[in-house]
């Protein structure tokens, strides 16, 4: 099997609307910065968008989330028989290539340390990026994610 590519992007929210088409609220850039660890993402939504050749022998997609510390965390995929169904189905329409779309949403989301949180297809031997999002600690007011509240912290023995 082989990508032609795997594009993605963190979000607060993803909405379906009655047209087939979703909207996107509040899309994260590619750095953002909390004000203390452990912090928190009250939601966070993933969405990927996955192209393949027609010609590839497709097999299950698993999709997980990779952690600073390189810990994975799986958040689904796409089984083989659905895979097979959607490669079979574009081969009739004579389309340019398979299109698998995936969609995540964690909440809420704790942010354990700085550092990069990726999300990753693995498709047998072969591994693809599809989004990727670098979370930094900032002394300033201008932190894009909260810090947990006292809550949700554990207690100190």
């Amino acid at each position: 099997m082989s990508f032609l590519n795997a594009v993605g992007f963190f979000c607060e929210d993803i909405r379906e609307e009655r047209s087939n088409k979703e909207t996107f609220l509040g899309v994260f850039p590619d750095n953002v910065q909390v004000p203390s660890f452990p912090g928190i993402f009250q939601k966070l939504c993933i969405y990927v968008r996955i192209h393949a050749d027609t010609k590839s022998k497709l097999g299950p997609i698993a999709m997980s989330l990779r952690l600073p510390d390189g810990a994975e965390h799986p958040l689904g995929g796409f089984e083989k028989g659905f895979v097979a169904e959607q490669s079979r189905e574009t081969r009739r329409q004579k389309n340019p290539y398979i299109g698998l779309l995936f969609k995540a949403m964690l909440t809420p989301f704790p942010i354990p340390q700085a550092g990069r949180y990726i999300v990753v297809a693995k498709a047998g031997k072969l591994e693809q990026v599809c989004c990727a999002i670098n979370v930094q600690l900032t002394p300033t007011d201008h932190a894009t994610a909260s810090a947990q509240p006292a809550s949700q912290s554990p207690t100190v023995s």
